[in-house]
């Protein structure tokens, strides 16, 4: 999915505006009016969803990174305090508890 160029919509509504001027005393006039404001409307929504999804977007970054802070790696260490042993690997098994990779991540 791509999203909607400005400068592309821009030149279209122009486009559309000219040729409704040109054909003000024909029939194509009425086409050309009713699809320059759909164009607008769905161009307006557009930016609106993207808007929107922008505040969605830094809302799951900020509780993502709230829980990996201040959830999961408080929760870990505290696990680490109660239990001192070494983790014991099988053969084969990976060493490294997979909570710990997502603390290093990022």
């Amino acid at each position: 999915m791509q999203g909607i160029s400005r400068s592309k919509h821009a030149h279209l509504m122009d486009a559309l505006f000219h040729l409704e001027k040109l054909l003000e005393q024909q029939e194509g006039q009425l086409q050309t009016e009713i699809y320059r404001e759909l164009l607008e409307r769905l161009y307006t929504d557009y930016g609106k969803k993207l808007s929107e999804l922008g505040v969605l977007i830094g809302e799951y970054e900020q509780l993502f990174n709230e829980i990996k802070v201040h959830f999961v790696a408080r929760t870990l260490k505290e696990m680490k305090k109660k239990n001192t042993k070494a983790r014991v690997s099988a053969p084969g098994e990976p060493s490294e508890d997979p909570l710990g990779r997502i603390l290093k991540e990022d």
